[in-house]
């Protein structure tokens, strides 16, 4: 899918994901849009939990 356009014309990224019990990386390609709310979900995520920690 690397390489490939979506239907607006706009490049789709792809990017190397760790997955758990494997050494190798999976490889994800997605629109920039839906890239970009992954980030923020993440981004999110790890704020949540170390609030969390910093509470305890």
């Amino acid at each position: 899918m690397e390489g490939q356009a979506a239907p607006d014309g706009t490049p789709i990224p792809c990017r190397a994901m760790d997955t758990i019990g494997t050494r190798f990386a999976q490889k994800e390609c997605k629109s920039t849009k839906v890239w970009e709310e992954f980030d923020k979900l993440m981004a999110g995520n790890a704020r949540e939990q170390t609030d969390k920690i910093q509470r305890v």
